[in-house]
Order: C-alpha cells, then sequence, then structure tokens
C-alpha cells in the first residue's frame, strides 16, 4: 500500500497568527494578556510568553501548551487557511528546526515506518 507523508510548515508570523487565532475562538485556553512570543519545542509542545495585565512591563507569563492542543491549533490553521487535509490522515505537531509543522501520515501505521527506518 502507497504511504503518504505530508508536512505543513508554518513561518513564525504565522505561527503567531494560530495561537492568536485559537486564543480568540477558546476564550479558556490563555490567560488574558498580549502574545509577545511563541515557540515550538522539540518535543512538539509550544511555549507562549504572555503580557499580562497589571504586570509590570517586563513580567511575562510563560505558558507551555501541550503536543495535543498544539495539534488542534495547527489544524486550525490548516482550515482557515484553506489548506486541506484528509480526514482520515493521522495528524500531529512536530518541530521541524524551529518552526511548528504539523506532520499527517496516510497508510501503513507509524510503527511500520520507523522499523523500515523511515520517518
Amino acid at each position: 500500500m502507497a504511504i503518504e507523508l505530508r508536512r505543513v510548515i508554518l513561518s513564525a508570523n504565522e505561527f503567531g497568527s494560530a495561537i492568536a487565532s485559537f486564543k480568540r475562538a477558546n476564550d479558556d485556553f490563555l490567560p488574558a494578556g498580549t502574545v509577545v512570543e511563541c515557540r515550538v519545542n522539540q518535543d512538539a509542545s509550544g511555549r507562549v510568553k504572555l503580557r499580562v495585565p497589571g504586570a509590570g512591563p517586563e513580567e511575562l507569563q510563560q505558558i507551555v501548551i501541550p503536543p495535543a492542543a498544539l495539534t488542534e491549533i495547527l489544524i486550525r490553521f490548516c482550515i482557515e487557511n484553506n489548506i486541506s487535509l484528509p480526514r482520515i490522515g493521522r495528524k500531529r505537531a512536530v518541530a521541524h528546526g524551529d518552526r511548528a509543522a504539523l506532520a499527517v501520515h496516510l497508510g501503513e501505521p507509524e510503527g511500520a515506518l520507523s522499523a523500515a527506518g523511515v520517518g
């Protein structure tokens, strides 16, 4: 069976837009405040720095976004930007260097690829 592997890789600005869009749609996702910085960690978790109202100008709150939540954010970004995603594909957030990416996998189980030295 053919296997399809695909990555949608976001620029830093796109990643920031994805976080902000998800925050607007989900009030309880992040505390109130302005997103100052967002990055993806090598374990596919996200890291967001917020400037919280009432705090000093140098006081930033750092929030870690788990990989499952980051996957939801990236899927929403793709939907909002008309990037087609297969419904049946397995989707997960990954780090692509220092950029956030959505990996989509169709075909054999991922373990079969790892055993074959692919992926």
